[in-house]
């Protein structure tokens, strides 16, 4: 609201802003890493400068400096996917799922923890204070990624000439039958629940149920809780 936001229509255009930004951005980097331009710990290091230069516009208050944050880390923040493709790069076979699966662990964990600690410090220190800390928390990640992957992720001589093009990329998910299945239906389950499910519209819970804004970040961390409960005790049951 401090930006101007004041409307659902308003917060749903930052919202499709950000995600075009996260194709153009997710192409262009991807399109650099396969062909052996840059490295992932390269990478790393443009996503975190780049989503700790937007959390500090977004802490400097402003409708454009907010529109522009918005635009910067869609275009630079691949944080999991390219730390995926590190180690799928980087571990034997037989390790990849173990380290892939504390990967995503320690995610969830943090999609659990970030949002209600948000909004605690939203609420009671400050509400510029969550921006401001995710902001140094990007700058402290930057100085990890440098010091900790340095020399770790030089490719090989030969990688280049076995890496596609983009758009080869984007053919070898439908190689298959089935594979080309799963991936459409992902695209369609995605597009039908950003398009239909009331409860991602900006302003939902606060027209809806009365809550402050604040409040949405203890719902996203107990909604995170709640699909880490489904996905580790209940999915491996049902399938």
């Amino acid at each position: 609201r401090e930006a101007g936001i004041t409307s659902a229509n308003q917060r749903e255009w930052l919202r499709s802003l950000y995600s075009c930004a996260q194709i153009v951005g997710g192409l262009l980097l991807g399109s650099l890493t396969d062909s052996g331009r840059v490295h992932h710990q390269t990478v790393l290091q443009i996503t975190s400068i780049g989503t700790c230069l937007s959390y500090a516009m977004v802490a400097s208050g402003g409708l454009i400096p907010l529109m522009a944050s918005r635009v910067i880390v869609g275009l630079v923040k691949h944080t999991m996917t390219v730390s995926t493709a590190l180690l799928t790069v980087s571990t034997h076979p037989e390790d990849r799922a173990h380290h892939i699966g504390k990967l995503t662990a320690a995610s969830t964990v943090a999609f659990i923890v970030g949002p209600a600690f948000g909004s605690f410090l939203y609420k009671n220190v400050g509400q510029r204070v969550p921006a401001i800390l995710a902001s140094c928390l990007f700058a402290i990640n930057f100085v990890l990624v440098t010091i900790v992957l340095d020399g770790h992720t030089v490719l090989k001589k030969n990688d280049s000439k076995k890496r596609g093009s983009v758009w080869n990329n984007i053919k070898a998910d439908f190689s298959s039958r089935t594979l080309g299945s799963v991936v459409t239906v992902k695209l369609l389950v995605t597009w039908v629940i950003a398009a239909t499910n009331c409860s991602l519209i900006g302003s939902f819970y606060e027209n809806m149920y009365g809550f402050e804004t604040y409040q949405r970040g203890y719902i996203a961390s107990y909604q995170a809780a709640l699909r880490f409960v489904v996905q580790s005790f209940l999915v491996r049951r049902i399938i």
